[in-house]
């Protein structure tokens, strides 16, 4: 994951993706929501909502639906919790980085996301008990927020801190490839 974000800086780069929805840099807050315990009860998508709804009072929340939470926060009638929200389509893959790389933060479920925001230096909240990246607690720059426990003032106060640098962390490069086939080659793979 983190060799394509290095490969592919420069198209990453050059999106216009943060021009195009009106966005000024680091005065948003990404999010991304999709995972089945999150959507699969009303409670806690509602709850998930108003977190990101109290958010938008201080930043811009944009919000690329996925399809199976729109279909959820639809079925479950919902849908007024996404008016204070810049609601998108989802985006390709170097535009939604563009938008991580440019946001104040990002709240996600997701774990991919984690190391992403992580590599680039961008505080990250996750709305999950667990992750299966804990380095990136350990580097700081995510945490975890449990939804039921979650609270807008403490996520905020995770995304404003300035003291992020980009996560070293090893053999998260741009040389994975080489080392794979390095090994394959060893194996007579």
């Amino acid at each position: 994951m983190i060799e394509s974000l290095e490969i592919y800086k420069d198209k990453i780069n050059s999106s216009n993706i943060i021009e195009k929805l009106n966005l000024s840099s680091r005065r948003y807050i990404l999010a991304t929501i999709h995972r089945q315990e999150n959507t699969d009860t009303p409670q806690i998508i509602s709850r998930i909502l108003d977190v990101l709804n109290d958010l938008s009072k201080d930043f811009t929340v944009v919000f690329p639906l996925h399809p199976g939470t729109k279909n959820r926060i639809y079925e479950y009638g919902l849908d007024d919790k996404l008016i204070g929200l810049k609601v998108i389509e989802p985006v390709g893959y170097f535009d939604f980085i563009k938008l991580i790389k440019s946001s104040l933060g990002v709240i996600t479920d997701s774990g991919g996301i984690q190391e992403e925001t992580s590599h680039f230096g961008i505080p990250c909240c996750t709305l999950r008990d667990n992750t299966e990246r804990p380095i990136t607690l350990e580097l700081g720059s995510n945490k975890l927020f449990p939804v039921a426990e979650a609270d807008s003032a403490e996520i905020l106060k995770h995304l404003k801190r300035q003291n992020f640098i980009p996560g070293i962390i090893p053999l998260w490069d741009n040389k994975v490839s080489k080392r794979i086939f390095s090994v394959l080659e060893k194996w007579k793979l």
